[in-house]
């Protein structure tokens, strides 16, 4: 039998990644040596004081039998585990992850303890600690680097840690009477899945595109046609505007197109769409604009006819009303556009420095396909790894 986790009700789930070489201690002679890491949960109001530094190790194994448990998973177990009583090893190349379930997020914090091997036992034994606070974690994701401190409270060297903080969606009511999570029928035929609709009309040419009256990607129109034309499924991307609605659009940025007073040429401004509200984004009149190599020139044409806002050729059309107009037997694959983030915290995508805090970005988007999905068969994906986890 396999028992799934569930979703977050009203418990936070909290891990802890750690990677790549993370343990870094300031004596030479230690350097080499192989650590193993455990994390514990600590009730941050507990009346209890332990002076004995002898006991320490006891106490906080006691205290992690009457807390929320942390369990373990590494590249080679992908299954929850709970740790062994001296930790996880980690080296260079593993990726250990630890997880904590809490209902009471702000009232524990979780010790992470460092076990080095003893040449006079078989077993390691408790080398240095440092502690995690929920001050620590004011972000959905993020990166640490904590002082280890000794059994004594010298600072011996430094750990490293990335997070990540999944917390219930406020919006949503969730049920058991119908979940198709994680679940797919392997022996259904090869699908039909129409890319934003249509297909990319961003890199077709503009003469073909008119000839053939083609629908601009990820519009109403263009999904629409796509099903009529027989696709099982089709694909596209959603993100939010600056006042947090769900639409339907590709790239993280806008370019505005202006005109320069001398000689008519035109320059070009990239705004990123979150920066940009709803009603913002509709007053813009989407055009095709093409840059010819090695001049200050640009070729702009119409990428569709005069339309207002309830046409349904219109750019940036809501998440819901795409799941009110469609026919609710074409199913739908949303890719939710969330910025990846490399390891030194920057984005892959130029001038997108800041975003939405991946909680709250998620949480109006999951609102919407909650409420309007119906018995729409729906499947949820994303290029970021972190906005997938979050929303399971």
């Amino acid at each position: 039998m396999f028992v799934d986790q569930g979703w977050l009700m009203s418990d936070t789930e909290i891990q802890l990644r750690f990677h790549n070489n993370p343990i870094h201690i300031f004596k030479k002679r230690d350097q080499t040596s192989k650590y193993n890491i455990k994390c514990c949960t600590v009730n941050l109001y507990t009346d209890e004081v332990v002076d004995d530094v002898e006991c320490v190790d006891q106490f906080y194994q006691s205290v992690h039998a009457s807390n929320p448990p942390i369990r373990v998973s590494s590249l080679g177990e992908y299954d929850n585990q709970d740790q062994s009583a001296h930790g996880m090893p980690v080296s260079d190349t593993d990726y250990v992850i630890f997880k904590l379930k809490t209902f009471e997020f702000n009232s524990h914090g979780i010790k992470v303890q460092i076990y080095k091997p003893t040449e006079n036992s078989s077993e390691p034994s408790l080398y240095g600690y440092t502690n995690i606070l929920p001050l620590h974690l004011e972000n959905c994701t993020g990166s640490l680097v904590l002082v280890l401190n000794s059994l004594h409270g010298f600072p011996i060297g430094h750990i490293t840690v990335r997070y990540l903080v999944c917390k219930p969606n406020k919006y949503v009511k969730y049920s058991l009477a119908k979940s198709f999570s994680k679940w797919w029928n392997r022996d259904r035929p090869t699908l039909e899945i129409g890319h934003r609709g249509l297909g990319d009309t961003h890199s077709t040419d503009i003469n073909y595109k008119k000839e053939q009256n083609v629908k601009h990607e990820n519009t109403l129109g263009s999904l629409m046609t796509a099903g009529e034309m027989g696709a099982d499924y089709v694909e596209f991307d959603v993100m939010l505007s600056k006042d947090k609605v769900p639409i339907i659009w590709h790239d993280f940025k806008v370019s505005i197109l202006l005109r320069k007073r001398s000689r008519g040429k035109h320059q070009v401004y990239n705004i990123p769409v979150h920066e940009l509200t709803l009603a913002q984004l509709q007053d813009l009149r989407v055009e095709y604009v093409k840059h010819n190599s090695g001049s200050e020139h640009y070729d702009v044409s119409d990428v569709t006819e005069e339309h207002n806002l309830h046409d349904k050729l219109s750019p940036f059309p809501l998440l819901r009303d795409a799941l009110r107009e469609i026919d609710p037997n074409l199913g739908f694959y949303v890719e939710i556009k969330y910025p990846i983030y490399l390891y030194d915290n920057k984005s892959k995508e130029e001038g997108i420095e800041s975003f939405f805090e991946r909680n709250s970005f998620l949480d109006p988007i999951l609102k919407v396909l909650h409420e309007e999905g119906g018995s729409r068969r729906i499947v949820i994906a994303s290029f970021d790894p972190d906005t997938c986890i979050i929303s399971l």
